[in-house]
């Protein structure tokens, strides 16, 4: 019985560990995929902007 109720108190620890990781690992999924978009943005502006310089030689 004792051994019961400890693993419980240690699955309740785990959990609260997991989410607050999941959490986490939301933030940075989001950092990332703002970071994709930003550097596709400025690559598409980039590439146009040479794209016109070149047509204008």
């Amino acid at each position: 019985m004792k051994r019961a109720s400890g693993c419980r108190s240690n699955n309740a620890m785990y959990v609260t560990r997991a989410e607050s990781s999941n959490v986490y690992i939301y933030l940075l999924v989001q950092i990332v995929f703002y970071a994709i978009i930003l550097s596709l943005g400025t690559c598409i502006v980039f590439s146009h902007r040479s794209l016109r310089y070149i047509n204008s030689l």
